[in-house]
């Protein structure tokens, strides 16, 4: 059984690897825009625009990759401590019915278990990693024609679109996951969910396995 307390604090790590990855996300953005030149010409910016777009697309997707596999061995650990704890009330019950449960590391079912939720788990990482490189592209494009649109209706010079532009970005955060009604869940959250969510699955899926090892079906 998993405390409300001990699910809080569990995905705390995984997070900080990606608000670490975030900063770097929204430096590399910041640097593009700096770089923005003071096009005259709509069809020149409309190019340096689109060349930007897809380089700064790639450098997330890399960048998101790349912490997916860092993430891999996170996972795998906090999915091993979630089955002990889950467990630990659960084993107290069957040894005072006088069985004897093995511990976790020693018993094959419950490590195909953690096997399949590691697994899991890392297919909504996966999946994370192609919506949020979508999402957070079209966060810095939106970002770009804002920034242009400033300097070009006149309301602002160019230095002042590119600070207003910056401060935006570093005040937003990265976008995660956009859904059909418009809500926007930014990376933090969408890396909390997919930790819980990948935890508490499997370790519902931990209990059932130490029923069917013990031999019971209540």
């Amino acid at each position: 059984m998993l405390t409300p307390e001990y699910l809080d604090k569990l995905p705390d790590r995984v997070v900080e690897l990606y608000s670490e990855l975030e900063i770097r996300i929204l430096e590399d953005m910041s640097r593009r825009i700096v770089k923005m030149e003071q096009f005259t010409d709509t069809a020149l910016w409309q190019l340096w625009k689109l060349e930007q777009i897809g380089a700064e697309r790639e450098f997330i997707l890399s960048q998101l990759q790349r912490m997916t596999g860092k993430t891999q061995g996170e996972i795998n650990a906090l999915l091993e401590d979630a089955s002990e704890e889950t467990l630990l009330y659960d084993d107290r019950i069957y040894r005072a019915a006088d069985l004897n449960p093995v511990a976790v590391a020693k018993s094959k079912p419950l490590q195909q278990v953690i096997a399949a939720g590691l697994k899991k788990t890392m297919r909504l990482f996966e999946n994370l990693t192609g919506t949020t490189a979508n999402t957070a592209t079209r966060q810095f494009e939106n970002t770009l024609d804002n920034a242009y649109m400033d300097v070009v209706s006149g309301a602002f010079s160019y230095q002042e679109a590119i600070r207003r532009a910056v401060k935006m970005l570093a005040g937003s955060g990265i976008d995660a996951i956009q859904y059909p009604t418009g809500h926007v869940d930014k990376m933090d959250v969408a890396v909390r969910r997919a930790v819980l969510t990948g935890v508490n699955q499997t370790a519902a899926q931990m209990q059932t396995a130490r029923m069917e090892e013990m031999g019971c079906d209540l």
